[in-house]
């Protein structure tokens, strides 16, 4: 029984110290992170180009430096790296010019 006894202090003094060596002044200190998403935050301008409820294809679309041609649905996607107002512009060889200012 004493051999138990014995073998149960010095259990407890070996986690005892395993603890105290962990808690040394070694550790390191906490450092702040970017976020690397944050600063790859993309935004979308999505639209339909119609003319008399007909889709039109074909149409260039402008916003900023990003570009698009819609698709036999006339549909489109921009791609753009701020949030601001841009104006998105639509031509189409033969047709008028149009502007349009989208938030």
């Amino acid at each position: 029984m004493r051999t138990s006894k014995f073998f149960k202090t010095g259990l407890l003094l070996f986690v005892a110290s395993l603890g105290l060596i962990s808690c040394g002044d070694d550790d390191k200190e906490p450092e702040i992170v970017v976020d690397p998403v944050s600063e790859n935050v993309e935004y979308y301008i999505e639209g339909k180009v119609v003319a008399d409820n007909a889709a039109l294809d074909g149409v260039s679309v402008t916003a900023g430096e990003a570009t698009a041609t819609t698709d036999e649905n006339g549909q489109y996607s921009l791609t753009v790296k701020d949030k601001k107002t841009y104006t998105v512009s639509f031509a189409k060889e033969g047709d008028i010019e149009l502007f349009l200012t989208h938030q």
